[in-house]
């Protein structure tokens, strides 16, 4: 079990690397991601509590080609997030699909 709990989710990039961070953008912003840090190859957030967690930490980062969609709690002591970090990975795929054009 690893402290605090997270998953790891990797989506193609499709174009390039300045599109691919404004669709990263615009995603979060349907997801209502507060951003946290932003650089030219990462997009930082945070998602808010619910009943299953007090919250996690989204790190989104372009690469060649892909991009990583790091969740984990924001908490260190919180080690079951019940699948919320699997889910905001997953919801962020799918937002950042619907953002194709």
């Amino acid at each position: 079990m690893k402290f605090p709990a997270e998953f790891t989710h990797e989506i193609e990039g499709s174009q390039s690397r300045e599109q691919d961070h404004q669709r990263i953008a615009r995603a979060a912003e349907n997801l209502i991601w507060r951003v946290v840090r932003e650089s030219e190859s990462a997009l930082e957030f945070r998602a808010g509590m619910n009943w299953k967690s007090w919250g996690e930490q989204v790190t989104v980062t372009l690469q060649p080609a892909k991009i990583q969609i790091h969740s984990r709690c924001r908490f260190a002591f919180q080690c079951f997030d019940w699948g919320r970090n699997r889910d905001n990975c997953l919801r962020f795929a799918q937002a950042y699909a619907s953002q194709q054009h």
